[in-house]
């Protein structure tokens, strides 16, 4: 089933649940959809558990979580991430426990198809392997389901656009590009064109990187290095691009943690940011900007040449949020 598909015809979840595609964007929104159906607010901190796959060391602690009786709800929910980060061993452990998942519970495995730099042949996605008794959503975009979820995402900044500022949306591709620009659109506080989005929008490799810096800096380490990692195996150059990126959310964030307001271009990512700069602070703000532009530097410069390398030990250094 197609992401849209899911959204609107709401189809019974039952025990397991696979998201697959391309898409972080959307299995993201697939997944807050599929809890905010199951559980209420109030019941999600004692229902839910978040889990991200290359941490779990024995899945049979997945299997008694799943096993445990719900408190004061009907059901309980289990997220798995970054399902394709794991290697054949442990797919196969997880599969295991998947396939027996019990009624009453819900299992939602999110195995994307995303590249995680090792190469080889890829295992069999989990959708590939779901039955017909698990509901599995398909987060891969056709030019429609593109410009859609352009026209619902200006809607919600309660932009004005015509038609045509849409369907050039719609040839970005990436979502996380498509979000990006659409976002700074709406600032400009009157109707988007066409022109203003061909003005607006990010090359491939500077969306990514933003996609990248973002993911980092709300803690998600292990899903903004398999970004970084997919990046500079397309493009082996692509370190200054994560670094700069990196540097500018910095600098962004130290900025808004130090009460002043983002300006110019920047003044669209106050919104995610801000939250940010709170829980990171003035001075920790400040160091990952520092360390962020002392990498790039080494990079411009050629006195470090492995950007792979330099960008995992970058990531392992900077202060971050989550």
């Amino acid at each position: 089933m197609k992401y849209f598909d899911f959204v609107d015809k709401e189809p019974k979840i039952p025990a397991l649940v696979v998201i697959g595609g391309g898409e972080p964007i959307l299995a993201d929104a697939a997944v807050e959809r599929i809890v905010s159906r199951l559980l209420p607010p109030e019941s999600q901190p004692m229902n839910l558990e978040r889990l991200l796959a290359p941490e779990v060391g024995d899945f049979e602690r997945l299997r008694e979580s799943l096993c445990a009786m719900p408190f004061l709800a009907e059901t309980r929910v289990v997220v798995v991430r970054e399902c394709h980060q794991l290697k054949v061993e442990g797919r196969r452990a997880l599969w295991s426990v998947a396939e027996q998942a019990p009624a009453g519970s819900t299992l939602v495995l999110v195995d994307l198809e995303i590249s995680t730099g090792r190469g080889g042949k890829r295992p069999d996605p989990f959708t590939t392997l779901a039955g017909r008794s698990a509901l599995t959503i398909d987060t891969s975009t056709r030019r429609e389901d593109r410009e859609r979820y352009a026209r619902e995402l200006l809607a919600a900044q309660q932009a004005t656009f015509d038609a045509a500022a849409v369907r050039a949306l719609a040839e970005l591709a990436d979502l996380a590009e498509l979000r990006s620009d659409a976002e700074k659109l709406a600032l400009l506080g009157r109707k988007i064109t066409a022109k203003d989005v061909a003005a607006e929008t990010l090359t491939p490799v500077e969306a990514k990187s933003w996609t990248f810096a973002d993911a980092l800096l709300e803690g998600k380490t292990e899903q903004a290095l398999a970004m970084a990692y997919e990046l500079l195996q397309d493009d082996p150059k692509g370190g200054t691009a994560l670094c700069s990126a990196l540097a500018s959310a910095y600098l962004s964030t130290w900025t808004l943690a130090r009460g002043e307001r983002l300006t110019g271009r920047l003044a669209w990512k106050a919104r995610t940011l801000g939250p940010i700069a709170r829980r990171l602070g003035v001075e920790r703000a400040k160091l990952g900007h520092d360390h962020s532009v002392r990498a790039f530097e080494a990079l411009v410069t050629g006195r470090y040449d492995d950007a792979r390398q330099l960008i995992t030990v970058l990531v392992a250094t900077l202060p971050k949020a989550g």
